[in-house]
């Protein structure tokens, strides 16, 4: 039983303590509007990672124009009606 509170322990703490690996780089859109690609290539969960990143990048919303199966390209809504 020891045993497995310590290694709970130590994967939780790894857990907590590895860097945000899931990457947003500003891009100019093909219309020429601002927007994001989002990298989530690095991670071990993949593309739940790049919709929290897009979510915590665009706080209205978000329109996913281009979505690979570790990447994205989105732009971001800057109304609630849009």
């Amino acid at each position: 039983m020891r045993r497995c509170v310590l290694i709970t322990a130590v994967f939780l703490a790894g857990c907590a303590s590895s860097p945000e690996i899931t990457t947003a780089t500003d891009v100019t859109l093909d219309d020429g509007r601002a927007g994001h690609r989002v990298d989530c290539s690095s991670t071990p969960r993949g593309h739940p990672e790049c919709l929290t990143k897009a979510s915590a990048l665009c706080p209205l919303g978000y329109y996913a124009l281009n979505i690979a199966t570790m990447a994205m390209t989105i732009r971001c809504k800057t109304s609630t009606s849009e």
